[in-house]
């Protein structure tokens, strides 16, 4: 199985234990200027899974043994519909750095 179809079935049935082993244990988050530690970051995955996280419309761009891209839709707080693309960065197969950028979208 690939990474992304890894990656995304452990976000999908919430599995958090197979989400940890996905990553690095020098992973960092990146969003504009705010950066996570792994600690951090799944700290912050655990709160999303309490309001019921889910993808939409969920696509992968790009992926190798060095990357893996994707693209979601959410639509936010304020009602503003938004496409999401995440990166990560992969050594030695987990997850190293990952970053995010979000886009305003009619």
């Amino acid at each position: 199985m690939s990474f992304y179809n890894t990656a995304m079935n452990a976000l999908d049935t919430k599995d958090y234990q197979a989400i940890e082993g996905l990553m690095h244990e020098d992973f960092i988050w990146m969003n504009g200027y705010e950066m996570k530690t792994l600690d951090e970051w799944l700290e912050g995955l655990r709160e999303e899974f309490k309001k019921d996280f889910t993808f939409n419309e969920r696509t992968c761009l790009f992926e190798n043994e060095d990357i893996c891209a994707y693209q979601h839709f959410l639509t936010d707080e304020k009602g503003t519909r938004l496409r999401v693309t995440n990166v990560m960065l992969l050594q030695q197969g987990k997850v190293w750095r990952a970053t995010v950028n979000r886009v305003a979208v009619n």
